[in-house]
């Protein structure tokens, strides 16, 4: 998997879903299931202040009484791991076994342009394995 984040991404548009540190749990749930995705970059003006994902939701339900009144800013992942452009899709699937993450956003060093999944990782994998099952079938054909 030596291919690039940016060359996996390409054109394609990939639309960065965000919250705010103000939002409550319940409007960050539902933002994840009408977006279909499973986290949110948490956005305060200009600055990327964390990520909330379905797992910190599922330790907010385990940890507080009103988990609708919650605000994101007390569940979100404040440390947030980036990935460049130029990385390999091989080193970004290294820093999600390692850090035990299935999000990782993109980061140019202005703007997120794109939150690799795991199942990106998993489907990249997949291709590339395809592709040397072609190759090999065509050698032997």
């Amino acid at each position: 998997m030596s291919k690039t984040i940016k060359d996996f991404i390409g054109d394609r548009p990939a639309p960065v879903y965000t919250a705010s540190p103000g939002d409550s749990l319940k409007e960050v749930v539902m933002k994840m299931i009408d977006s279909h995705v499973g986290c949110l970059v948490v956005k305060d003006g200009d600055s990327y202040t964390g990520i909330v994902t379905e797992r910190d939701v599922m330790h907010a339900v385990s940890d507080f009484d009103d988990v609708c009144a919650i605000s994101v800013s007390k569940v979100m992942t404040k440390k947030i791991r980036f990935i460049a452009p130029d990385d390999t899709l091989e080193y970004a699937a290294k820093v999600m076994r390692k850090k035990g993450i299935r999000h990782l956003p993109v980061f140019d060093g202005d703007n997120i342009l794109y939150v690799l999944s795991i199942r990106d990782i998993a489907f990249a994998e997949l291709d590339e394995l395809q592709d040397e099952v072609n190759i090999l079938t065509d050698y032997i054909s």
